[in-house]
């Protein structure tokens, strides 16, 4: 299973990538992360898609800054430290920490980890909802700015929610998400 999983994350990485590289509008990589036909992709879906690809862009320049800091010795605990394998990350002299390009997932659960902590400040849970899917409408908003359709006719809209499966319904109202 974790093979599997293992190879799923990888896919979905270089689907995030190759999006960014081609500048593509979010609902092309929606139509690529869903398998087009299979899942009817809604607009908090879209968040979630943007929320990725803004943090692949903002890991990637802080794994090139750990590789730039290692390359000019930046860091004299590095040099004479290295890490005891290539998934693990190291914290420098100042606190800040190194990550190596496969650490991205491990990143991704920090991020989210750190949205649970500050959603969790809010008193009602309606309230934690709201700041919830204000961290995903954030992103998007972003991710539309950063990677507008080219084409508005051509790019696809969110569903709205009426032609979803009935198994995509029952996983978006009966899963606890906080």
């Amino acid at each position: 299973m974790k093979d599997v999983l293992t190879k799923q994350r990888s896919q979905i990485k270089t689907k995030i990538v190759a999006s960014i590289s081609k500048s593509h509008h979010i609902s092309d990589l929606g139509k690529t992360l869903s398998g087009r036909d299979f899942v009817d992709v809604t607009l908090a879906q879209w968040g979630r898609f943007s929320f990725l690809r803004q943090n692949f862009v903002l890991f990637s320049a802080m794994v090139d800054e750990s590789l730039l800091k290692k390359v000019t010795g930046s860091d004299a605990r590095e040099e004479s430290n290295p890490p005891a394998d290539n998934n693990s990350a190291e914290s420098t002299n100042n606190g800040t920490r190194t990550w190596s390009s496969h650490q991205f997932w491990e990143f991704i659960d920090e991020l989210l980890d750190e949205m649970r902590e500050e959603v969790r400040k809010e008193r009602s849970v309606e309230l934690r909802k709201q700041a919830w899917e204000k961290f995903f409408t954030d992103s998007l908003q972003s991710d539309l700015e950063q990677f507008p359709a080219e084409n508005r006719l051509a790019s696809l809209h969110p569903s709205d929610g009426r032609s979803v499966p009935e198994w995509q319904k029952a996983i978006r109202q009966d899963l606890a998400w906080l």
